[in-house]
């Protein structure tokens, strides 16, 4: 696995992580506020990352697009950041998953809040 990048600043000094069980699995929750921006960072130097979403309405607008998407993929060594649509309003939420080549995909959960 590749070194973190040190010009990135650690933003949270404490590490707190919210699990919950949903649809069946166990799955790691984020918690973010409406219209807000993940920042995907994918570390594999070879494999493209591959995001998505079964939701029904499509939960990402990439950076620079105007139409929300249920995929897209994050070359390697790169980094894509994504506004949550604006049809995601406080309290609703939607499972995503990611994806590296023929890896075992990884399941979050994200939950629209106050923050």
């Amino acid at each position: 696995m590749p070194t973190p990048d040190p010009s990135e600043p650690l933003l949270i000094p404490d590490l707190s992580i919210e699990v919950e069980d949903y649809g069946g699995k166990t799955m790691t929750v984020h918690r973010i506020k409406q219209n807000g921006k993940i920042k995907f960072t994918n570390r594999n130097l070879v494999q493209p990352l591959t995001i998505s979403s079964p939701a029904a309405d499509s939960p990402f607008v990439p950076e620079g697009c105007s139409n929300a998407v249920s995929s897209f993929v994050v070359p390697a060594n790169d980094k894509m950041t994504v506004t949550i649509a604006p049809t995601y309003v406080l309290g609703m939420k939607f499972t995503y998953s990611a994806q590296i080549n023929g890896t075992s995909a990884e399941d979050p959960i994200v939950i629209v809040d106050r923050r």
